[in-house]
């Protein structure tokens, strides 16, 4: 796949703590990789987080990996944005790490 097309991709993020939704915020971006998504809700969103999309069917779908990512665009790139979830991870197997200073 060596499409140099642009592809404009619109996100609706929604940060999800305790179950409820404490922040929701769009963004625009064009040919996104899995990792810039990351690194965008990094940003919003320090420490452990898991993302999911809303898939065709209602479904939340977990997704870590570039062909996670390139499958939610293949299911959800029709619409008119992609509905991106985002938990905060509240159950730990090691603390967070901290920050660099």
């Amino acid at each position: 796949d060596h499409e140099h097309s642009k592809m404009e991709v619109s996100l609706k993020v929604q940060v999800i703590r305790n179950g409820e939704v404490v922040q929701n915020r769009r963004i625009r971006l064009c040919n996104p990789t899995f990792a810039v998504v990351s690194r965008v809700v990094s940003a919003w969103v320090p420490g452990e987080t898991v993302l999911k999309y809303i898939d065709d069917e209602d479904d939340e779908v977990t997704m870590d990996t570039e062909g996670e990512w390139i499958e939610c665009l293949k299911v959800c790139g029709a619409l008119p944005a992609i509905k991106i979830r985002v938990h905060k991870s509240s159950s730990k197997c090691r603390p967070d790490p901290l920050p660099a200073v």
